[in-house]
């Protein structure tokens, strides 16, 4: 089966090449499959997690995402690729302040050239599906962290990527909102087949993932699948 995602010996040098943040790591991803990336601060998980999600580019090596070569693409040819097949959601929500939950959700199928009535009515759906159907016309600043982090995902599924990367998505939780981003995020495993990568150094959370790398100095220090999965 091909890959959804694969590096080969990337690396992401700082500092006029004197830092790298990766160093030589290769890696494949499977379709469907729900990995889980953990190391301490400073180890290159978030630095991994941007490549893959092609927020970011690498020094050297190559980033492949299916059949495209992700790390030759152009800037512009890289945005274009990644709103279509990715769905990034961010520890600290990234929602923009003076647009609502339905407008927040439907900004990526602006870029589509998808008309009003149709983005708002694919917005209002995807809030629904995570819980926010009462919510499509408030603010970030009238809704809790759970919420605002559930806009978030929402928003991450507008085009219906085929993958879905998360850095540290509970961070900002308390453990019930946590509980409830959780279970979508799994669901869209389960249930919608996609293919999902978490930064998180929480242990609960690392427990819901099928296969679990550990990131050092770097480096892959450890791959393996997670017990009974």
């Amino acid at each position: 089966m091909e890959a959804a995602l694969r590096l080969k010996n990337v690396k992401k040098m700082y500092l006029d090449g004197k830092f790298a943040a990766l160093n030589g790591v290769s890696l494949d991803v499977e379709r469907e499959e729900f990995l889980i990336i953990m190391g301490r601060s400073g180890s290159g998980k978030s630095t991994l997690l941007h490549i893959m999600g092609c927020l970011d580019t690498p020094t050297d090596g190559e980033v492949y995402i299916g059949k495209v070569k992700a790390s030759s693409l152009s800037r512009d040819e890289l945005a274009d690729f990644r709103r279509k097949k990715i769905g990034f959601v961010f520890q600290t929500f990234n929602l923009i302040p003076n647009l609502d939950s339905l407008r927040n959700v439907a900004l990526p199928l602006l870029f589509e050239g998808i008309e009003k009535g149709e983005r708002e009515k694919k917005a209002a759906k995807l809030l629904e599906s995570v819980g926010l159907g009462t919510k499509l016309h408030n603010y970030p600043n009238e809704l809790s962290g759970g919420e605002r982090q559930r806009v978030a995902i929402a928003r991450a599924l507008a085009n219906n990527p085929e993958i879905i990367v998360a850095d540290e998505p509970t961070g900002n939780l308390d453990s019930a909102s946590a509980k409830h981003v959780l279970e979508i995020i799994s669901d869209l495993h389960l249930k919608e087949k996609k293919t999902v990568v978490v930064v998180t150094h929480e242990q609960y959370v690392a427990d819901m993932g099928e296969r679990i790398i550990y990131m050092k100095d770097g480096r892959i220090s450890q791959d393996g699948k997670l017990r009974g999965k």
